[in-house]
């Protein structure tokens, strides 16, 4: 093997993923050249071999376990790394399904190299899915393969057709299993290539078949059911047999011939393996995997380096079937539209990680345009069209040079979507129908709830090192805190927020730290919720829920000056803030002068389904109260001056904050909201709004659409 000179990281195309250390020994040895290593990021912790195989330039990655999980973060980390990245060749071991193929049965030390069929990639999520009634529904796409490796997988299976010699077989030599650490590469003889009836499971007692004696007149004699040209064409210490077809992928390893067989009839697979839907999730691949097993409990690790030369020799083949222009031209992996899902339940990090994604990932010198919306159940940000308008905003602000001619289509897309929302079953029914043209990623937040206390458990320990620092905890207090949290069973980043402000409140002017109780902490969202209102007093009780009720109310945020009319004081913005924190603390905050709710689910929490009161607080609004009240204070306004009555009259900056007050209510534009107007006094006013405009009398202009409006209403 040649030592090439350094290159830069945009002149490496292709990663060659090998999952083991036995397979990553294999995929090494397969390269013409060995290149120097490149710098990489203090995030990417993935170790590369660098090299290249008939001009094409190549990164292969090893994986420190197995499974999905590890495969995702490996090649996100790659691609960040090497940005040119188009294609990845994931190549090891895998288990087998001892069926027969048009290139006859497969046997172990054969390679099975996904190919895609009708409805799937080529390779499939076995285990991902949805149970219907009576049975299970396979969800999910992985991305397929880009034509060019499609199209070099056919011309070697072509090529490999009408040869006497092996082109991969050839590569085998590569190894020198003459040395002691590389033995296990050798062929193990069609002696050890042993099948076991799929219902006798391996006897206790030894890792090998004859070490635990398994039962020899329990294997299948194969040699009878094959034809004399299967064992004169496959004659495997010689050549390397090489089905095509679908391999599962899923989160386990299957040592069960007879589940082997009832997932193979399913899906029609004949391999499955743990790491494909992990990479292609979001990234074009080829699998290709040598058969170690047979998929069942009489796994025997003899085959393992064999069968991972076999995969890393065909892989090497295949880079003399692609022009190496030809790879450079193919789109990059982040060219194909595909909008991942992330369905999680509130407070379990959709947000956090949408806004780092925004704030910090693709903001560090990154080569992308990020363009993004968050949906609140408020007028500004419900509707599709102000999502567009803000994304096109943003769109144009960041490159300008496209509004300035007209665009034609392009040939191919750079679209990514990322769409994040609670797991409602329209939502997730509207994703699973996306046409397999848009591959989507679905993560479930129900199914990673492992998961997500992982992430929030590494948050929690993070952060007690900077309250005990600022707080100047004991060790003994902070510990009793932090194990306190780490406990909690419903832990989310919302209710670690409520915890980590409940800790700053107590302990923050507490005289001695180390005698309170740490069972004031909240144990939910909910009880969090509980435990902020819990502090209103009796007298304040009144204004608070006031309060509470407008803001839920109103279609869209408040400014402080329409909160301050709707509440019928006068106070200054600072003062106004200040008054609504000491009443409803953390349940309210403010934001560009406007107020909102802490989350969705404080929502959730005050307004009920019904009009009976779950607790003083919970539940305390029937669905249409804080509407009403609404209504009645846009009404109270909406009566015009009356000189008789010794009014004065009003400013254009009054009619201003008024007409944004009943603007955030639009109570008289709402169709649907005839339970709002069951208080007669509100029916009575409007209809006196109504017989004044059709009188004559002076109405402020901008109120005659609202007493229009009262004719539908009165109609009723």
């Amino acid at each position: 093997m040649q030592t090439a000179n350094k290159l830069t990281h945009d002149d490496y195309t292709v990663a060659w993923i090998a999952p083991l250390e036995v397979e990553s020994i294999a995929a090494r040895l397969m390269l013409d050249a060995k290149h120097e290593k490149l710098p990489q990021s203090s995030v990417d912790q993935n170790v590369y071999a660098l090299g290249s195989i008939n001009g094409h330039n190549i990164v292969i990655a090893s994986l420190p376990t197995t499974g999905n999980t590890s495969a995702a973060t490996v090649i996100t980390q790659l691609r960040n790394t090497f940005k040119q990245i188009r294609f990845g060749l994931l190549v090891g071991i895998g288990g087998g399904v001892p069926t027969r193929t048009d290139n006859g049965p497969i046997h172990l030390g054969d390679v099975v190299v996904s190919k895609p069929e009708r409805d799937h990639s080529g390779a499939i999520q076995y285990d991902h899915g949805k149970a219907l009634e009576g049975y299970f529904r396979r969800t999910g796409y992985l991305i397929p393969p880009p034509t060019v490796l499609l199209n070099a997988a056919q011309d070697l299976s072509t090529e490999q057709a009408i040869r006497e010699d092996d082109l991969v077989a050839l590569h085998l030599q590569r190894i020198n299993t003459r040395l002691p650490a590389l033995r296990k590469y050798k062929y193990p003889g069609p002696d050890q290539d042993n099948l076991y009836r799929s219902d006798y499971p391996h006897r206790a007692g030894g890792s090998s078949c004859r070490s635990c004696a398994c039962d020899p007149l329990q294997r299948i004699d194969r040699h009878a059911n094959e034809s004399q040209d299967d064992e004169i064409h496959n004659d495997r210490s010689s050549r390397i047999v090489v089905h095509r077809g679908t391999i599962a992928a899923g989160e386990r390893v299957i040592k069960d011939g007879r589940l082997r067989d009832e997932l193979a009839k399913a899906h029609g697979a004949l391999c499955f393996e743990m790491e494909a839907a992990g990479v292609m999730n979001d990234f074009p691949c080829l699998v290709i995997r040598g058969i170690s097993y047979y998929a069942d409990s009489h796994k025997n690790d003899g085959w393992h380096g064999y069968a991972s030369a076999s995969a890393a020799a065909y892989a090497r083949q295949l880079f003399f079937h692609m022009p190496v222009d030809e790879v450079k031209q193919c789109a990059v992996g982040l060219a194909a539209p595909m909008p991942p899902g992330i369905q999680a339940d509130p407070g379990c990090g959709k947000s956090v990680l949408s806004r780092k994604l925004v704030d910090k990932d693709f903001q560090n010198g990154s080569v992308y345009t990020v363009c993004y919306f968050f949906f609140k159940d408020n007028e500004n940000q419900n509707s599709l069209p102000n999502a567009l308008c803000s994304i096109l905003h943003q769109l144009f602000a960041s490159q300008p040079g496209l509004i300035k001619h007209a665009l034609n289509p392009p040939e191919e897309g750079c679209l990514k979507i990322l769409a994040t929302s609670r797991p409602y079953d329209e939502i997730r029914d509207g994703f699973e129908n996306i046409p397999s043209s848009l591959p989507t990623i679905h993560l479930r937040g129900d199914e990673m709830n492992d998961r997500i206390h992982e992430e929030i458990d590494f948050v929690v320990r993070a952060r007690f090192v900077e309250l005990t620092q600022r707080l100047k905890l004991a060790e003994k207090t902070k510990q009793k805190l932090e194990e306190k949290l780490l406990g909690m069973e419903h832990r989310t980043y919302l209710w670690l927020y409520f915890a980590i402000k409940g800790i700053q409140t107590v302990y923050a002017d507490s005289l001695r730290p180390e005698e309170e109780s740490v069972d004031s902490l909240s144990s939910s969202v909910e009880d969090a919720y509980e435990k902020i209102l819990a502090r209103v007093t009796s007298k304040q009780e009144e204004d608070a829920k006031k309060i509470l009720q407008i803001i839920v109310g109103a279609r869209r945020p408040l400014t402080t000056g329409e909160l301050a009319k709707a509440l019928n004081i006068a106070m200054e913005p600072d003062r106004l803030r200040e008054k609504i924190r000491r009443l409803c603390g953390l349940f309210i905050f403010f934001n560009n002068s406007r107020a909102y709710l802490i989350n969705q689910t404080a929502k959730e929490y005050l307004v009920g389904k019904s009009s009976a009161k779950s607790s003083r607080w919970k539940h305390c609004f029937s669905p249409t109260e804080p509407e009403r009240l609404m209504a009645q204070i846009c009404i109270n306004y909406l009566v015009p001056n009356d000189p008789e009555d010794g009014g004065q009259p009003k400013t254009g900056l009054y009619w201003a904050v008024v007409l944004g007050l009943v603007g955030a209510a639009r109570f008289f534009l709402d169709i649907n909201a005839a339970a709002i107007y069951d208080t007669e006094d509100i029916v009575t006013v409007l209809w006196k709004l109504q017989e004044m405009r059709t009188s004559g009398r002076s109405l402020q202009p901008s109120f005659s659409t609202v007493a229009a409006q009262t004719s539908t209403l009165r109609k009723r």
